[in-house]
Parts: C-alpha cells; structure tokens; sequence
C-alpha cells in the first residue's frame, strides 16, 4: 500500500495533461488511437497461464508494453517481458520475444463514432536457448472502434503475421492470420467491463483443422487517476484447452502545459 501511495503522488507530480488513459491491456484487442506527441505510457502486468495438456503453467512478470507519442496519431512501440516455466525440478526464466513498432491512426473524427488504427511490429526472438527457436517476423493488424453510444463500444483486430524459425542458412517460414472481436462497457466513469473472442490460424498455407484456436476472455478495468489504470483479465479456450488470469497497471507521463 505504501509503494501505490508513493506511485500515486509520484505520478500526479510529473503530469498535468488532464485526460483519461487510454490502454491497450488488458484486452487482446488493440485499439486504434496513439498516445499523444510527447507522451510516455507504460502498460505493465502479469499473467499465469496454462495450454493444452501441460503438467506446468507459465508465469509472466512483467509484460511491459512502452508506448511513446511521437505526433499527431503517430507513436512507436515496444514490446518485453520475462516468462517463467517449471521444467522437471528446476525453473527455466526467459526473456519474451522482443518486438519493435509503431501505431498510426487512420481515421480519428469524434462525429463519425469511429475510429481506425494501423499497427506493425517487428518481432525477434530473445528467450534462452532451451525456448527460442531462432524466430524472426512481423505482426500486422488494422484496429476498428465504434462507439456505439456514451457507455458502450464495438472494436475488433484482424491481422497477419509471418514468422522465419531456424539460422539463416535452415530456415522455414510460417504464416498467420488472426482476428479478434471486443464488446466494451463503461460501468461508470472510473469502472469499464469488456468480454471478447478472438482466434488464430496458423501456417495458412498448410491449414488443418486443429491449427484453428477460439478462445474467451472478459475482465475490468479501473481507472484511479486521469494517468492511472488497474485491470483484471481471465480467459480459456473454446476450440481448445488453455486458461491464463492477468493483473494488470498502467500509467503516462505527459509534458506539463505552459
């Protein structure tokens, strides 16, 4: 309690921008809009998880997302984290796959109740030997939202992704699809609920039907200051095993007003 007091007044110090964050986490949806110009956002959290028949879960701390605004409906990105996994009597610690990028606002007018979103990030990996798998790629998605009255809001993903696994000289290629769907609610002006599917395809080019997987996820999330957000996420799969819960923290950083 005492480091959420001291974050807090730390944070009330350093901004003076007067609006409401705006997030990514904790939904799988990323949404169209950029930070402003001047803006540093770190959306921070962690997660357990567990997949399809594994004896052990996955711990992740943190999942760090760093989003800096470098003008007008333009920002670059950044993506790391650590992951934790039991493997027989020892735990394995691996650093997440890194990715690099920008978000680029297409469409942002307030009168037609929607907005669009273009996302890009390049992708490699960084794990310890015993995870990673010589992976290099990009993910690319075009992000929808409608506002569909005061209180509720329709957005969805649909996105492409290309992965090369192995050296340089051994290598393989795998391509993805994936899509995602959010249905969002603003309790009241501080406490927000969503629920959402969402689903890949993967290696399109040979596709059978257990590389499709559907899944569910729902959460909240509480916004304690203009610049401060919490969030709580919990999810499973529909067309597969797999269950994950997240606790999530996200906060900016603006430039004071003259």
């Amino acid at each position: 309690m005492k480091f959420c007091i001291i974050l807090i007044s730390l944070l009330s110090t350093l901004t003076a921008f007067g609006q409401s964050i705006c997030t990514d986490r904790p939904t799988q949806t990323t949404g169209p809009t950029s930070v402003d110009k001047g803006v540093f956002q770190l959306e921070t959290g962690m997660q357990f998880s567990r997949d399809d028949g594994a004896t052990s879960g996955v711990f992740q701390l943190p999942m760090n997302l760093f989003r800096i605004g470098l003008g007008k409906g333009f920002e670059i990105r950044m993506v790391n984290g650590l992951s934790f996994r039991k493997s027989f009597t020892k735990v394995e610690a691996s650093f997440s796959n890194l990715q690099l990028g920008f978000k680029a606002q297409l469409l942002n007018k307030p009168e037609k109740k929607t907005q669009i979103g273009f996302i890009a990030h390049g992708v490699m990996s960084t794990g310890a030997d015993s995870w990673k798998s010589g992976q290099r790629g990009g993910v690319f998605s075009l992000a929808v939202n409608h506002q569909i009255n005061d209180k509720n809001g329709l957005s969805y993903n649909l996105g492409y992704e290309i992965y090369s696994f192995g050296s340089i000289d051994n290598n393989f290629m795998m391509r993805n699809v994936f899509f995602t769907l959010n249905y969002s609610h603003s309790m009241t002006e501080r406490l927000g609920i969503f629920a959402e599917v969402y689903s890949t395809i993967t290696d399109v080019d040979d596709f059978h039907e257990d590389q499709l997987s559907l899944n569910f996820d729902a959460g909240l999330t509480w916004l304690l200051r203009d610049n401060l957000q919490l969030d709580y996420s919990f999810g499973f799969g529909i067309a597969d095993r797999m269950n994950f819960h997240a606790l999530g923290l996200s906060f900016y950083i603006a430039p004071k007003k003259k």
